[in-house]
């Protein structure tokens, strides 16, 4: 009995194993393929981690009682700030997207 276990556990590690590759490998294909279909995407990516990296490079190591008793370092409380601060401009994106939206329909 523990050995048909063992051959199940075995099968679910390299089905997870090939779907974890081809999670990865088939979008790096048709990426590479499809380049001038893939650009936009690209280009969108690349502004999200423009805006992360700024994100994180402004905020705060703020250390305060909070952090100190979650035992949070400056450079994780770093981390958090950057996430939070990434969160708020991807808010404002949207807002100011779906009004340019909105007031463009209102114009035609």
């Amino acid at each position: 009995m523990n050995s048909f276990i063992e051959i199940g556990l075995w099968v679910a590690y390299i089905l997870l194993f090939f779907t974890i590759a081809s999670i990865i490998i088939i979008p790096l294909y048709f990426t590479i393929v499809n380049f001038k279909k893939a650009k936009q995407g690209l280009i969108g990516i690349a502004i999200l981690a423009v805006v992360i990296i700024f994100a994180y490079l402004i905020s705060p190591a703020d250390q305060g009682l909070f952090y100190e008793t979650a035992k949070i370092g400056p450079s994780g409380s770093k981390i958090i700030g950057g996430g939070l601060f990434t969160t708020y401009f991807a808010f404002i994106a949207i807002i100011l997207v779906i009004l340019y939206a909105e007031i463009g329909k209102l114009i035609k």
